[in-house]
This record gives C-alpha cells, structure tokens and sequence, in this order.
C-alpha cells in the first residue's frame, strides 16, 4: 500500500505506534520470550530487540510531537518527570562516581530506566491523547489471550501434557528447561509473572462484561467466559500472592465502578443477585470437591504459611531487607544513599526504595504525583468508562509494585501511572 509521506507524522499513525508501544510495555514479554523458545532462538536476544523497538517507538513518537507541537507538559506531569530526572542524576552518581555494586549490569539497569520508563512516559505525556482508549482495551485484552494461551502451553509442555487438578500443587514457572517445579529465581519467567498475566486478563474480561454495556463495543460474551476461565488457571497455575492479592482488590474496585456507572433498577438487583448466588454455588462445589479429593492448592499452602509465620512472629527475607533499606535511608535520610542496598538487592517496595535512595526530597516529589492521582480517582465519572477499565489495571501493576518491583525495571507500573495521570476527559481529548 503507498501512504503518502506525511501519513507517518499524522495523528492516527502516532496515535496508533502509542498504543502498541503501552501495550508492548505492559503485556508482551511472555511473548517474546516464549517465541523464542519455539523457535530455538535466544531468550536474551530476543528480549533486547523487543526491550529496543519499545525504546525506539516512543522516542519517535515524543521527536515528532515535540517538533510539531513543543513540549507538552500538563501539570499532572511534573512530579512525575522531576522524580524521573532526580532519579536519573542518583543513577549517573552511583553508576559512574561512587561505582555502586548492583545485582544488574550497567546497561541493564540504563536501557530499562532509561528506553522502556522515561521515554515512555514521556511519550504518554506528548501523545495519550492521540489513543482511541477504546481500540486500546481492546488490543490489550487480545494480546493477553495470546500470552496467556502462550504461558498455559508452555506449563503444560513442561509438565509433559498432565492435565488435572496436580499441575496446582506447585508454583509453576516458564524455564529453559523442562522443567517446571522448584526453584524459580533463575526462571525464564518467574511464577509472579504467570500469575500477574492471569491476573490482568481476568480482571479485563470482567471489566467488559460489567462496565461495557454494547455487545458491539466487547468480545463475545462467550469469548470473554473463556477468557475468564484462561486467567483463573494461569492465576492459579503461578500461585503468589501478589498477583492473587492485587487482582481481588482490583475486582473489588471493578464492582464499586460497576455499581456507581449502572442503573439500579430492579432487573439489575435481580440479575446480580441470581450471579451472585450461582457463583458462591460454584466455589462452594470446587472448594468441597478439592476437599474430598484432599488436594490442596500451592497458593492456600502459601498463604497458610504466610498467616502461620505471622502468628509465630517470624519474618521472611524480604523483611529482612526492608530493615536494611529502611537503615541506609537514616544514614544519608535527606538526598537518600543509593540504588540498591548494601547486600546488593533492592527493597521489593517502591516507597522502602525511594527513601533508600532518593531520600526525603525524592519521596515528596512522587508523593506530589499522588496528589493528582488522587484527584484523578476522585472526579472518575468525568473521565469515564475506559478511564476506570484502565485504572483497575493500573491497580494491579502498582500494587505489585510494593512487593516485588523496583524502581528503575518496574517498567508496567511506571506506564500505566503515566497513563491514568495522561489520561484527559473525552470532551477535551479525542477519545
């Protein structure tokens, strides 16, 4: 097909290298990295190039809004980019004056923070307005059929096709080898991941059953009742407690939204009572069905481990490091100490982190991004459904930011935050 020359500089094309670039960020990596497992390519290649087109796609996105528009800065934003820049000159000090020991090599730790978060999100903040938010749900609910469908057979190849309540006995993760138990550190991808991606694509399914009214705006129902039903195993299949966590409040908050933006008429008291009541029916046959048959799930092992362990009194590793974080912040408490704590790990919480190695001042600059996130859920009836569809989404990768992610690779959390603080009312912004 020949586009004329300017098509590349126009809205609809950059609207659309926007959407794909978000997607790509928040969604995709179990892609690449299962595809090149297929096709006996390598992992790590096939990760630099994916991580590389992203970095690629919103630099050329912010060059040429900025060439044609100038530099965009809506107040939402400038928390966000100072905190960004106040980390970046902490990253340069430690990596090339104080030559800090970090778990991740230099370049790692500059083509995540630096390609996949900040010129990503300063892309969002030139371009968000550009995104049918529409067209964008919906890509994202397709690309995380794909993973999902993509995790599940790769698990089950791993388990040599066992097909049966057993392959839940176990925190699954995607590996070189086959082999799909144990140990998951040096994972290809970890159980946290398996179970975020099922996470995501059931919380998206329920949020076009319950927000979506138009059957043409949304998947067939049948469509999204699989697509329920896919998340709930690889949900299951990744057996953490974050993913799992952090899913529930969403769809706590996916029902709150669902309930403010229906009518409440008295078929819509009746439809969700008969849901209800079909639902507790079916959890009650599956949790006495697991009982009879005396299987117990690796994620109820966990969390009775975890509520066991809370009642003795004794701490996990990650508490021990939230200790040592928490320390070097005392140390060095107004410009923060550095990037990773002593014992080279990081905090695996985003508020622990900033404190360790932004201080105080750091810490008052992202609480500033806050304020407007705060603003933002408060007025979400202006913004409308798309915006709380995105929100509860956005929900999950923050949440898991607070237990598993840092601050210079959580590149999801950054996305999605820069999103939903992007994000303009329909009648002021193409929508």
């Amino acid at each position: 097909m020949n586009y004329k020359p300017h098509y590349f500089f126009s809205d609809f094309f950059l609207g659309k290298i926007v959407a794909s670039t978000i997607v790509m960020v928040c969604f995709c990596y179990p892609i690449s990295a299962i595809s090149a497992l297929f096709i006996g390519a390598s992992p790590s290649l096939f990760n630099i190039a994916y991580r590389a087109l992203i970095a690629l796609g919103a630099t050329y996105v912010s060059v040429i809004c900025i060439y044609k528009n100038g530099l965009r800065i809506q107040k939402s934003m400038v928390f966000v980019y100072s905190f960004l820049l106040f980390y970046f000159i902490r990253l340069v000090y430690d990596t090339a004056i104080a030559g800090v020991t970090t778990a991740q090599t230099y370049f790692e730790i500059y083509s995540f923070f630096v390609g996949n978060i900040c010129i990503v999100v300063l892309m969002i903040g030139q371009a968000l307005h550009l995104v049918d938010k529409q067209k964008l749900i919906r890509q994202s609910f397709y690309i995380l059929i794909i993973s999902n469908l993509m995790i599940l057979l790769r698990a089950l190849y791993q388990l040599d096709w066992q097909v049966g309540p057993e392959i839940f006995l176990f925190r699954t993760f995607i590996s070189l080898e086959k082999n799909a138990v144990g140990n998951d550190i040096a994972a290809l991808i970890n159980s946290i991941t398996i179970g975020l991606q099922g996470g995501l694509l059931l919380t998206l399914s329920l949020s076009y059953l319950l927000l979506i009214g138009s059957k043409k705006a949304r998947p067939h129902n049948l469509f999204l009742y699989s697509a329920i039903i896919l998340g709930v195993l690889n949900l299951l299949l990744g057996s953490s407690r974050g993913p799992m966590l952090f899913t529930f409040l969403s769809i706590v908050i996916l029902l709150c939204f669902y309930v403010v933006f229906q009518k409440r008429t008295k078929k819509f008291y009746i439809k969700n009572l008969i849901a209800a009541i079909v639902l507790f029916l079916t959890i009650s046959f599956v949790v006495n069905w697991l009982n009879a048959n005396q299987i117990e799930l690796s994620i109820v092992d966990r969390l009775l481990e975890t509520k066991s362990n809370l009642e003795k009194g004794q701490t996990e590793e990650r508490n021990e490091i939230y200790n040592e974080a928490f320390s070097m912040f005392l140390e060095k408490p107004i410009f923060g100490n550095q990037i990773n704590t002593y014992s080279v790990a990081y905090p695996h919480n985003f508020f622990i982190e900033m404190l360790m190695s932004t201080g105080i001042l750091g810490l008052l600059i992202y609480l500033g991004a806050l304020v407007f996130l705060l603003l933002k859920i408060v007025n979400y009836k202006f913004y409308g459904k798309y915006f709380a569809i995105l929100f509860v989404i956005f929900l999950i990768f923050y949440g898991l930011s607070q237990t598993s992610g840092n601050i210079y690779q959580s590149v999801e959390a950054w996305c999605m935050f820069a999103l939903i603080l992007s994000y303009q009312k329909p009648n002021k912004w193409i929508n």
